[in-house]
């Protein structure tokens, strides 16, 4: 009974530490993406691709990713994704968003977002994709 007790109070104490680490908020984790230090984002949706270079094309997406409230979480094991996103600043650098319902990776980091964001990228993607 006592190592019983013993054992629930080690739970309560690692989950209190989880909790107040931060690990389970929620925060903008993109939000100092500026569209001005872009030259494009490549949005893909299966094989099909759809390049946004023009500043006010790309400030729509910047505007969906800022928005993203998003926590770390562990990898996510599933295959598959909604939407890859590409973003290329003025150095060639790029960095790789992957978009799959409400998790998400950024450069090698997983996450889950607050709300699903698949439906605004969506309509951004089919707004820009040619017929």
């Amino acid at each position: 009974m006592k190592k019983i007790f013993v054992l629930c109070i080690c739970i309560a104490v690692l989950a209190i530490v989880f909790v107040f680490s931060g690990k389970g908020k929620y925060t903008k984790v993109l939000q100092d993406l500026n569209v001005d230090d872009l030259d494009k984002i490549v949005i893909y949706n299966a094989d099909v691709s759809v390049t946004l270079d023009q500043k006010d094309d790309m400030q729509n997406m910047v505007d969906i990713l800022t928005s993203m409230q998003l926590r770390e979480t562990s990898p996510n094991t599933k295959d598959g994704f909604a939407f890859s996103i590409e973003l290329y600043d003025h150095n060639g650098e790029e960095t790789t968003i992957v978009v799959a319902s409400l998790d998400i990776t950024i450069g090698g980091k997983n996450y889950k977002c607050k709300d699903d964001y698949c439906e605004q990228i969506r309509n951004l993607y089919e707004q820009y994709q040619i017929k």
